[in-house]
């Protein structure tokens, strides 16, 4: 069984984090949308993958085993990359159908192989709606409410272990789902409690003296955990993201910076995000009101009580920065205010007035990436280039 992943024409909605990344990419849970679909996979399968133009080669490189827009592309299941998938979801489909999620095409079983631009009007004459239950990320703010319930859901199909070094001192709680990896050390005065959700904390993990944990919780590889670190429940750490203070409602897609005090709700970081020391996200409105969210293209309301901010990659804030309820940051920004930051700060910005230079910011990517043992590949510099220049 092939499967083909594509993107689709609300693929916006996912800003900031799509500007850099294929929607696939996006962590839900303990695992990426895209792991999901790699866990299908039979040996003998072929993973394709068909994004934007402008993002096709950072995503050879970022996942060189799979076909990224190739000329021919095979038969088999063309499945959205912005939905949950599993192997059930897909029973009962009839072949050459092509199923529509609230008019949005979700999947596809192609008898055959197909070359050239894809259009599916063209490709398929019939089409239904998708039959069973299925979760599609419309906005980033949908994987805050779905990776708790999906983690509980799934952890049981994660392989368990119980292994590091747990010092004599720490606490967990057993009623509930606590899986330890490899390799993982946990200080003394380190509190765990999976009452209200499984706490999942992968290999090579390191919780510091006096944190404390309340699932559900996914820690990521190589995650560090600062003293007396508190979160407080539905935290999603992708690897090697460092955190302290105050987080609840969370999703850091990985090699994120958040060291010191400062509180961090109802939040998304993409990747390479630094927020200085004291940081704080407001993610509650005075009026109790509904939050909209203001992207480039116009203003959303998300009808939700709570959403902080929805963070791209390489942003950086200075310290004691005030994040304005439900803002946008958009990929590179160099955040400094007085007072409260504007509900939606632009690419590349720096301050409030003024612009990075681009040399100045590939030097600074350059060196925020190898703080992590990582270089800056010439594909994302080739990427960078063409958004700054874009923006």
């Amino acid at each position: 069984m092939n499967i083909i992943v594509f993107e689709d024409q609300r693929i916006g909605n996912l800003a900031p984090f799509s500007a850099f990344h294929t929607s696939a990419e996006l962590l839900v849970g303990a695992k990426t949308l895209l792991d999901r679909i790699t866990g299908m996979l039979d040996n003998s399968d072929q993973l394709v993958l068909l994004v934007r133009a402008q993002l096709a080669e950072v995503v050879k490189e970022r996942f060189p085993k799979c076909l990224v827009n190739p000329p021919e592309i095979p038969s088999g299941w063309w499945l959205n990359g912005a939905c949950i998938w599993s192997k059930s979801k897909l029973k009962g489909l009839d072949p050459g159908i092509l199923y529509k999620l609230n008019d949005i095409p979700v999947a596809w079983n192609s008898p055959r192989t197909v070359t050239g631009k894809v259009v599916f009007a063209d490709l398929v004459k019939k089409t239904k709606s998708f039959p069973n239950e299925l979760d599609r990320i419309d906005y980033l703010w949908d994987a805050f409410s779905l990776s708790g319930p999906v983690m509980q859901k799934e952890c049981r199909e994660i392989p368990f272990s119980m292994e590091g070094t747990i010092h004599s001192h720490a606490f967990i709680d057993g009623h509930g789902y606590v899986s330890i990896g490899p390799n993982v050390r946990i200080n003394a005065g380190v509190m765990i409690e999976a009452a209200k959700g499984p706490v999942i904390i992968d290999r090579d993990v390191r919780l510091d003296l006096g944190a404390m944990i309340q699932g559900p919780v996914y820690i990521g590889p190589h995650c560090i955990v600062n003293p007396g670190a508190r979160l407080r429940g539905n935290v999603f750490l992708g690897p090697n993201c460092r955190v302290g203070g105050e987080l609840n409602d969370v999703i850091m897609q990985g090699y994120c910076n958040k060291q010191h005090d400062g509180f961090l709700g109802h939040s998304f970081l993409s990747e390479w995000v630094n927020l200085g020391a004291d940081t704080t996200v407001s993610n509650l409105k005075n009026t109790y009101g509904n939050i909209s969210v203001e992207f480039s293209t116009g203003k959303v309301n998300t009808e939700r009580l709570f959403l902080g901010s929805l963070i791209g990659d390489f942003v950086r804030t200075q310290i004691g920065t005030l994040i304005t309820t439900g803002s946008i940051i958009e990929i590179g920004a160099n955040v400094m205010t007085n007072g409260l930051t504007k509900k939606h700060i632009p690419p590349f910005a720096w301050g409030e007035r003024e612009r990075t230079e681009l040399y100045r910011f590939l030097e600074t990517a350059r060196l925020i990436k190898s703080r992590r043992g990582k270089q800056l590949t010439d594909a994302e510099y080739e990427l960078l280039t063409r958004l700054f220049n874009k923006s």
